[in-house]
């Protein structure tokens, strides 16, 4: 005689199948260069947006010095251009006074008008020199602007020095090019 009893509640249960990522993706550097340190390797977990590798490219940073001289070279151009066109101006305002000194000295009779004409032409170049001389300021200040916008994209292409998961996964396989991260969907 045998008693009837409840099974237990732990039974397992064993059904052929196979795994396959939801997503898999390869992951490659947007910079060329050498591998400088591997952060994670085969099997690793990793969460979107995790560092998975940092890339060692010479080029970047001498890419950013020469960015950084060129935009102080383009301010040191525009300070020039500057310190041109006070120049200019004080030198056409010593032509005005010069000007209308002579012309008064004209109204008198006291000096011939050719001596005037003179040193109204004087003052009207000096004028256009002015104006000459603030378009070399405005085209100097345009520099600036480029030689920082081309600083600016530089040390934004070097965010891409760090190779990042684009989604959290894992390593599934690694080489020097290509490296494959796959997620199960979690």
């Amino acid at each position: 005689v045998s008693l009837v009893d409840q099974a237990s509640s732990k039974s397992q249960l064993v059904l052929p199948g196979s795994i396959q990522a939801v997503t898999e993706a390869p992951v490659l550097a947007r910079a060329s260069g050498y591998i400088r340190k591997r952060y994670v390797d085969i099997g690793d977990r990793v969460k979107e947006g995790q560092i998975l590798a940092e890339i060692d490219a010479v080029e970047f940073d001498q890419s950013i010095a020469q960015g950084k001289a060129s935009a102080d070279q383009a301010r040191s151009a525009l300070e020039q251009a500057n310190a041109n066109l006070q120049q200019g101006k004080t030198n056409a305002e010593m032509a005005r006074y010069t000007y209308e000194r002579w012309n008064a000295l004209v109204q008198k009779g006291a000096v011939s008008r050719q001596d005037a004409d003179t040193y109204k032409s004087t003052y009207e170049a000096s004028t256009q020199n002015v104006d000459s001389l603030e378009k070399a300021v405005n085209a100097a200040r345009s520099n600036v602007g480029v030689a920082e916008a081309n600083l600016a994209r530089t040390r934004d292409l070097q965010a891409y020095l760090k190779v990042k998961a684009p989604f959290a996964g894992v390593i599934t396989q690694r080489n020097i090019d290509v490296g494959a991260l796959a997620t199960d969907g979690t």
